[in-house]
């Protein structure tokens, strides 16, 4: 009887701790706050990586995900997982690129191999995606970065989405390549956006966007087409030296201060087999 009687209770007791481990874990995972060191460590597992409603804690570096001795000139770290942030704050900064020595020793970049999605995300301290490449979709959709955002020799595989996004900084895209459709309908730019020096393969979408500070968009080749309509700009521009396979739609752009437009943008139809050989 009395073995009976401590077995119920050794029972009891059991489902009681493992209750109370259960619901401890639950609020746990329930947890608002998601430190960068965490997020790393998911990826670097190689797993498909879905994150919603969080706080992001701490530098988020895509350069830790590998260990990398820098003793190149230029290397590269490899994510292999899927990411997806929604509606997601990134206290601190997001960026996949590793400057170097000031004798530019141990440049890393990032090669991402799926797709990366920042959909209604805020980013309180900027991003920097210099030199990445995004073998898979890359969205920024409804996005807001506080400080600046860099993507300067990033290359697009797949579709690079930024529609709706608000950079409240200085944007650049220097030198990318950008395979399929790159769209930045109704983005909004509060200071500048250079897009200088870049390849576009697929069509480019600048319709409804706004732009309230310095707008450059020179030295590009554009192999489809190109879509300015309604798109204002409300400072100086320099648009130049362009190439196009199609003349750009710019249908009730406006422009209230052209710094600098140069007549002479091509169209060049024979340019478009030959541009990447």
């Amino acid at each position: 009887m009395k073995i009976t009687h401590f077995l119920r209770f050794f029972v009891v007791l059991f489902c009681l701790t493992s209750f109370a481990c259960s619901s401890s874990k639950k609020e746990k995972d329930n947890s608002i706050e998601v430190s960068a060191q965490k997020i790393i460590k998911k990826i670097s597992e190689g797993k498909p990586l879905i994150i919603k409603d969080k706080v992001i804690k701490g530098t988020l570096d895509f350069t830790s995900v590998e260990k990398n001795d820098r003793l190149l000139p230029v290397s590269y770290n490899f994510v292999e997982s899927s990411l997806t942030f929604v509606n997601c704050t990134f206290e601190d900064s997001v960026f996949a690129f590793f400057s170097g020595s000031e004798n530019n020793m141990g440049l890393i970049g990032v090669v991402f191999n799926k797709d990366v999605n920042f959909y209604d995300c805020k980013f309180l301290k900027g991003v920097n995606f210099t030199q990445s490449r995004f073998n898979g979709n890359f969205s920024f959709e409804l996005s807001n970065v506080a400080n600046k955002a860099a993507f300067d020799g990033a290359k697009f595989s797949g579709a690079a989405l930024f529609a709706s996004a608000n950079f409240q900084d200085d944007c650049s895209f220097v030198s990318c390549k950008c395979l399929d459709k790159t769209s930045f309908f109704k983005t909004l730019f509060k200071k500048s956006m250079i897009v200088q020096g870049c390849t576009f393969s697929d069509m480019i979408y600048f319709c409804n966007s706004i732009v309230n500070g310095y707008f450059e968009f020179s030295d590009n080749k554009v192999l489809s087409k190109t879509d300015f309509s309604y798109a204002k700009f409300s400072s100086k521009m320099r648009f130049a030296n362009n190439m196009f396979y199609s003349l750009p739609k710019t249908s009730d752009v406006v422009v209230d201060d052209c710094e600098y437009l140069d007549n002479s943008v091509l169209r060049i139809e024979d340019l478009k087999d030959n541009i990447f050989n």
